[in-house]
């Protein structure tokens, strides 16, 4: 089996799966005629243009030699047959252009089939998206040190890009913008109601019928958010909120606006992937809502800013500035008595407390959806009624 060791299979995904593809090579290696197919790549003029240059992926790419094209012509062949796997090497190497797949792996909520998230961007079950170690691993995850299952990603943000093949490192290397769009636009999926998700990790893949695939080696980011998210609902945006332009609003702000909005959109996303324990919702919460509401406000009359604010800034009429200033008085409470004491008195009589919580989750929603898209008010000209 050395013939395929530097496939790159790292020994973290699923040892089952992995051998039994190692496997299926080698005996599909052994049973086609994969020297002559290496001797075909090798002497193909488009080949030998390749070589010293990097074969874009997303927003990244990667070198690619002989056994990297013979390797996945292996698999293919094994998986389609092998005038299917020449008909796509000979598209590969008569290509100036290639399109991949960007990806966000998602926790949390997921779906059934492609769904349209905002125009050019979609959420793909992971049924659907190309082969990959990542698939792998988060389709067999499999119980931890102690026993438990952790939680996978089983659907991720897709974007599709389109790029010249090749490309020079770093002349005109690719850049990592759609990978940090995506991510942004994760984050802000969560200020949609009944909506969780957290970014396990951001990839790039082509689809199966493209090599090298993940015989050229593959890679992907650290995870980017602080909760693993457990398995949520089929993805769903109930009010038909526009996240288009939420997600334009975000990016257009200027880098010191997006990282003050960052904190509080993480916060209560953190607050949403954690609702089995109400102290930290409350902290989550009260923490997002007085980094949006509380800029330049006076230090001894922080609770009436908190709750004056908000309320004028998303009350709809009297009646809803009424019951949002309750219960963004609540929200500050139990934040302060979590903060101070440990706990608050008010969850512990409340049951279930999931559905004590979820008013304060909407208002947080709201209020965050409100100074993306507009921006931090004039706090004064607001709370006298001379509009934003």
């Amino acid at each position: 089996m050395s013939d395929i060791g530097v496939l790159g299979l790292r020994k973290r995904f699923h040892f089952n799966e992995t051998n039994a593809l190692m496997s299926s090579v080698v005996q599909a290696r052994q049973r086609l005629d994969v020297q002559e197919v290496e001797k075909r790549i090798v002497a193909d003029p488009r080949f030998q243009a390749l070589i010293g240059k990097l074969i874009a992926c997303g927003d990244a790419g990667g070198s690619v030699n002989e056994f990297h094209l013979s390797s996945w012509w292996t698999w293919r062949a094994n998986e389609v047959g092998p005038e299917t796997a020449n008909a796509e090497l000979e598209k590969f190497l008569a290509a100036d252009e290639v399109e991949s797949l960007v990806c966000v792996w998602l926790f949390g909520d997921f779906v059934q089939e492609i769904t349209e998230v905002i125009d050019g961007v979609e959420l793909w079950p992971l049924s659907k998206l190309p082969f990959s170690w990542e698939k792998i691993e988060f389709a067999n995850h499999v119980a931890g040190p102690l026993g438990h299952i952790m939680p996978a990603p089983q659907a991720a943000l897709v974007q599709k890009v389109r790029r010249s093949k090749t490309y020079t490192f770093p002349d005109d290397m690719p850049s990592p913008n759609v990978g940090h769009r995506l991510n942004c636009l994760a984050l802000l999926l969560n200020l949609l109601p009944n909506v969780k998700v957290s970014a396990c990790c951001t990839c790039s893949y082509t689809a199966d019928d493209w090599p090298p695939g993940v015989w050229g080696g593959s890679g992907s980011s650290s995870p980017v958010s602080d909760v693993i998210m457990d398995r949520g609902d089929i993805f769903r945006n109930d009010q038909d909120i526009d996240i288009g332009k939420l997600l334009d609003a975000y990016m257009g702000r200027s880098d010191q606006q997006r990282a003050a909005l960052h904190v509080a959109l993480q916060r209560i996303q953190n607050a949403k992937g954690r609702m089995h324990n109400p102290e930290n919702v409350a902290l989550d919460l009260g923490i997002a809502l007085e980094r949006l509401l509380l800029e330049n406000s006076n230090a001894d009359q922080l609770s009436l800013s908190f709750r004056l604010r908000g309320a004028w800034l998303i009350g709809s009429g009297d009646d809803d500035r009424i019951a949002t200033y309750k219960v963004l008085n609540e929200i500050y409470k139990i934040r302060s008595e979590v903060a101070h004491f440990g706990t608050s008195k008010r969850l512990k009589d409340i049951a279930p407390y999931q559905n004590y919580l979820a008013p304060h989750i909407r208002v947080a929603e709201r209020i965050a959806r409100k100074i993306v898209l507009e921006g931090t008010p004039d706090w004064e000209k607001l709370l006298l009624g001379m509009g934003r």
